[in-house]
């Protein structure tokens, strides 16, 4: 990959408001074994991103040192009340001039996979003049990655205008870009979803079940003998591994049956399944292809499992 590109992007991480629907300050609730912030930013660290900017606003004084140490530059919008769109305007007045886009992600956006951000990063090599946003199915996520053409337009928006009004104005210059992280939708807005996406980061190195369908669904689209195939193992895998151990992730099974066999009309599937799945950013799961071919194979179920 073109590491040049990689080094003239920016990510803004919107950090400013109440979290008032939380009734507590999302920024530094822990997430996994940091804060949510800090995660947030080691995302974008994790594709070589340097010229990351959180903005601030409630609770400077806490989160600014928080932020300087996870690596990041935190800036201060005293206009934070009016809404986020001030933020993304702060944001973009201090990301580096000469870079030529930035991603744009609320803080409250954390479990999002690091494949992800490559996923779109790639695609930038192609259409940098376009905004890519990610698409979970046809649902548009975050975060997208915008051109720095669109920063005087973004500056120009006036108080009671969004982001949104502006990309949904962009149609002819707006590009989908297909992954299979339902991150990109989900939210902590409130202690509910806290807990709902606290869970999903950490199992990110698992595709779940709506991934894995979304997966099968694409790769499969008219094979309907081997997706029920695949249904079978996954339900029957599932049965063994519960009446086996209390301790073994469902996920991780659910996974291996569903998409053991996504590449089964190739020659070498195993290994094309497993690319696929390196591909998408599932590095441990390869192992779970493997396990779906042994246990066609006939080993016990028990020896695979107890790996």
């Amino acid at each position: 990959m073109n590491k040049i590109i990689r080094k003239r992007l920016s990510a803004i991480i919107p950090a400013a408001g109440f979290s008032s629907r939380m009734k507590d300050f999302k920024p530094l609730l822990p997430f996994g074994d940091k804060t949510i912030v800090e995660q947030v930013i080691d995302l974008f660290k994790a594709n070589r991103i340097k010229d990351i900017i959180v903005v601030t606003g409630y609770n400077q004084a806490k989160l600014d040192p928080v932020v300087r140490k996870a690596g990041a530059l935190p800036v201060f919008n005293p206009d934070f009340e009016s809404g986020m769109l001030s933020s993304i305007q702060k944001g973009l007045r201090n990301i580096r001039p000469e870079n030529a886009g930035f991603f744009l992600l609320p803080v409250d956006i954390p479990a999002i996979r690091p494949s992800t951000i490559e996923a779109l990063i790639q695609k930038w090599d192609e259409a940098e003049d376009r905004i890519l946003i990610p698409c979970f199915g046809d649902i548009p996520g975050h975060p997208p990655l915008i051109p720095a053409r669109f920063k005087s337009d973004i500056l120009s928006l006036s108080n009671g205008s969004s982001l949104r009004d502006l990309l949904l104005s962009q149609t002819g210059r707006t590009m989908p870009v297909k992954v299979y992280d339902r991150g990109v939708l989900m939210d902590a807005d409130d202690k509910t979803g806290y807990e709902v996406i606290l869970q999903k980061f950490l199992s990110l190195h698992v595709p779940d079940k709506e991934e894995c369908l979304a997966i099968i669904n694409d790769i499969l689209p008219d094979n309907d003998a081997i997706r029920i195939h695949l249904a079978d193992v996954s339900f029957t895998a599932l049965k063994i591994a519960n009446a086996l151990s209390d301790k073994i992730d469902p996920d991780h099974v659910i996974a291996a049956g569903l998409l053991h066999d996504i590449k089964r009309m190739e020659k070498h599937y195993a290994e094309a399944g497993a690319k696929v799945l390196d591909d998408l950013g599932f590095y441990e799961n390869t192992q779970l292809i493997q396990a779906g071919i042994e246990a066609s194979a006939g080993k016990s179920i028990k020896e695979i499992l107890s790996r």
